[in-house]
């Protein structure tokens, strides 16, 4: 009798854990502020949730979510990358100056900056991986590179006319008429957003070498004594990184029209956030990629709504990086938790 009872307060203290351990991620925690913010901003601004503005928000949030797929990943194996934003910039200040100024097919300025950007994630692999730089360094070193090079090739100035074929890409929306008249639809931007998101997905879950970046992240070491070279698959997901990044600037400019060699400052802070406040953490394969797809569109949620009840550009950043210490908190937090419980578990 007595054995039982003490089973069945073991299965209620385990019970409470699970339920601690999920209301204690970052997930949660982020998406709670993100729900309050909402409710306060539609009482301020009635057009908050509206269609039109929430199709707005799905497409905007589709250019730093694609660029955190590769961050996301990067950081699953136990790395980082600080260059995202200026590789980005710089492929695509390479595109502009084959297609538009040199007149070259479009394709050839695409293909041009796609090598550029892969350039950049080999780099990045030898510095840090071959010749041991910290990755802290090693990226930031490459970061600033590009963005030098990206303003020296364009001038100071940005790079137009876009090529009419990426223009009307650009205009491309589906089930458009299907939210209410005049609210056009979904972007293909957001389309293949969620289309790489699945991609991602896939291979992280049930490939051979989406488990070999987990095993990498967890510990680097004991993955390398199992039989994987860390460094070979650390090394493709740098360049995996670079070319995402290139992706989403080079939509960008499509959507923009236009090729501006600074406009994605910020990318790396903003991609690093997204995969916290998804859920995806620097120790290593926590997480997972439809994680990250919720975070990226919460922090666009924020931003949107911040600018809807007209704060200050400034502000907004400061609320951004107050929800991402708020998330490692509640990271943190929930560590200690767990591992004071984890004979429980």
């Amino acid at each position: 009798m007595e054995n039982r009872l003490e089973e069945k307060q073991a299965r209620a203290l385990r019970t409470r854990v699970r339920i601690t351990k999920t209301l204690l991620s970052p997930e949660i925690g982020a998406l709670v502020i993100g729900l309050v913010l909402a409710i306060i901003t539609q009482m301020i601004n009635p057009n908050f949730l509206s269609a039109t503005n929430i199709l707005s928000i799905l497409k905007n949030c589709s250019f730093i979510g694609i660029m955190a797929i590769g961050q996301a990943l990067i950081i699953m194996s136990g790395e980082m990358d600080l260059s995202v934003g200026n590789v980005a910039a710089f492929g695509t200040v390479v595109f502009g100056w084959l297609s538009i100024w040199e007149g070259l097919p479009w394709y050839i300025g695409a293909l041009g900056g796609l090598l550029f950007a892969i350039i950049i994630g080999f780099l990045n692999g030898l510095l840090m991986l071959q010749i041991g730089v910290m990755k802290w360094v090693a990226t930031l070193a490459t970061s600033n590179l590009c963005a030098g090079l990206a303003s020296y090739i364009a001038r100071g100035v940005p790079i137009t006319p876009m090529p009419e074929t990426l223009g009307n890409f650009g205009n491309i929306e589906l089930f458009s008429g299907v939210f209410g008249e005049n609210t056009g639809g979904i972007s293909i931007f957001f389309l293949l957003f969620i289309l790489l998101v699945a991609i991602a997905e896939l291979i992280i879950r049930y490939t051979r070498i989406g488990r070999m970046i987990q095993a990498c992240g967890i510990n680097s070491d004991s993955a390398y004594m199992a039989g994987v070279n860390t460094k070979k698959v650390k090394w493709i997901t740098l360049i995996f990184v670079s070319i995402l990044s290139f992706i989403g600037g080079f939509l960008v400019c499509c959507n923009h029209k236009v090729v501006v060699p600074a406009g994605l400052t910020g990318a790396d802070f903003k991609t690093i956030a997204a995969c916290y406040i998804g859920g995806i953490g620097f120790v290593g394969s926590a997480g997972s990629v439809l994680g990250l797809f919720f975070g990226v569109i919460l922090l666009q949620l924020v931003e949107n709504a911040m600018s809807s009840i007209g704060w200050d550009p400034n502000a907004q950043l400061c609320f951004i990086g107050a929800l991402v210490m708020f998330v490692l908190v509640l990271d943190v937090i929930k560590r200690r938790y767990m591992a004071s419980r984890i004979e429980l578990i």
